[in-house]
């Protein structure tokens, strides 16, 4: 059923695709965006190889009919860098990040939200390629952009905490990254209707990083707290 419903789908995106190449030439705005589309939905499925030449070509219309330095450009780094993350290239990926986020703060500003989450990809692809490069300075900047954005108690924020949370974890900074979590929970618990999924992932990083610090015994008292959230998420009202 789900395998018909992805041909389906992929049938329309290539007709949608013929349909914008044959009224409007190849290299017009519209095509660009059905090859997008069409990539998005491979790389959705693991089809990386079939997907990675439709972004590069999605990517060389939008730099030719936009120019260079246009948001939809660094949308369409961000989406090819995102393809190679998930194939581990993370050497191939972090350029394109770094291009992505030049092109934010220029065209954009420095403070807006696709800013921040083009620090947070090029922060997890750092964090990924390579243990010794400290993040948290991404983060923290992702963190100070969301506040500002989003107000100081927002989802995102609560996001962007985690991220940097488990980043100070992942770099030795224990006390800071247990810090961090505590802040996070905080934010939760001033909530009137509790998170419950984000609550669970924040015990379940708290119980890694005492597993990491040799805290075993807190480090079991929070996976058992993450374990009863997620059991009485699943469990019928």
């Amino acid at each position: 059923m789900r395998e018909g419903k992805t041909t389906e789908g992929e049938s329309l995106l290539k007709r949608a695709l013929s349909i914008r190449q044959a009224a409007f030439g190849p290299d017009h705005p519209d095509v660009g965006n059905s090859l997008n589309n069409l990539a998005a939905l491979y790389s959705l499925e693991g089809r990386y190889s079939e997907a990675e030449p439709m972004y590069h070509r999605s990517l060389e219309i939008a730099e030719k009919s936009l120019g260079p330095n246009h948001p939809d450009v660094a949308s369409g780094l961000n989406n090819l860098a995102e393809l190679y993350r998930s194939e581990k290239k993370y050497v191939e990926a972090e350029p394109l990040y770094k291009r992505a986020l030049d092109i934010r703060e220029k065209a954009l500003g420095p403070d807006h939200s696709d800013v921040a989450q083009s620090l947070d990809n090029l922060a997890g692809v750092l964090i990924l390629k390579s243990k010794e490069i400290n993040v948290d300075l991404l983060y923290l900047r992702a963190l100070a952009i969301r506040k500002k954005v989003f107000g100081l108690e927002s989802s995102q924020v609560v996001a962007s905490l985690n991220d940097l949370g488990v980043a100070y974890a992942e770099e030795g900074k224990f006390p800071e990254a247990e810090r961090t979590f505590s802040e996070t929970m905080a934010l939760l618990d001033r909530r009137t209707t509790p998170d419950v999924p984000t609550l669970a992932i924040i015990y379940t990083n708290m119980a890694n990083l005492y597993q990491m610090e040799g805290k075993h015994r807190k480090a079991k008292k929070m996976a058992e707290r993450a374990k009863a959230l997620r059991e009485r998420e699943g469990s019928p009202s």
